[in-house]
């Protein structure tokens, strides 16, 4: 009796995972446009491909940096990144509207300590407000993100010693101290960059940004 009163549910079961696979072989077809409205770019992926790969599709059409593009669907409804599209709901032939997140001052130098980005990324965030000179404090109570973490036990490993407390880093102490070797190429070849010769904790910055006395980390 059990056993017939879930037959029908596994039978519709069945039927929907036969439908995204075979919906994952279709191509589809997106009409990504502005806030208001403007045709941005017409794209055909297929359904397999992941709503990040859209926005890098996005990216390369808008010259925006796919890590600044949310793609929202009717419903006001915002794709995830890791989702497929056949997953994310959406049909075959749909709509999407194109949202460019701010860059936020202390961007760069959060690329530089959880080891992010590109050099097209870099000069996107610079054009747009980041600024390379910025300059944070760590402390022992803030919790980078993992990768970082990880970097830090095999320094431990390898030395013996870790700077737990970290005052007024910069970009550069930040790239260095994780080994990210792009970030540190690019920043030393950046003629604006004005923090080569500085000692951690020995500059003392006025500008009052609560982000970088610990908020935000």
């Amino acid at each position: 009796a059990v056993g017939a009163q879930w037959h029908p549910k596994l039978s519709q079961f069945r039927k929907l995972v036969s439908c995204r696979r075979s919906m994952a072989f279709q191509t589809f077809s997106v009409q990504v446009r502005s806030l208001g409205g403007e045709a941005i770019a017409k794209l055909q992926l297929p359904g397999s491909a992941l709503v990040a790969e859209l926005q890098g599709a996005v990216a390369q059409t808008t010259g925006v940096p796919g890590s600044y593009i949310k793609l929202v669907v009717e419903g006001g409804r915002q794709l995830k990144e890791a989702e497929t599209l056949v997953a994310s709901g959406v049909g075959p032939d749909f709509e999407a509207t194109f949202l460019v997140l701010p860059v936020h001052r202390l961007d760069f130098v959060r690329a530089c300590r959880d080891g992010r980005g590109d050099a097209v990324t870099w000069n996107y965030m610079i054009a747009n407000g980041a600024d390379i000179n910025a300059l944070c404090t760590l402390s022992e109570k803030q919790r980078p993100q993992e990768p970082y973490m990880k970097h830090v036990l095999h320094r431990v490993l390898a030395t013996g010693s870790v700077v737990p407390y970290m005052k007024n880093v910069s970009a550069l102490h930040l790239a260095a101290h994780r080994g990210f070797y792009k970030a540190c190429v690019f920043l030393l070849e950046q003629e604006t960059f004005r923090r080569v010769n500085e000692v951690t904790g020995t500059h003392h910055d006025n500008e009052g940004d609560p982000e970088e006395d610990g908020g935000g980390w």
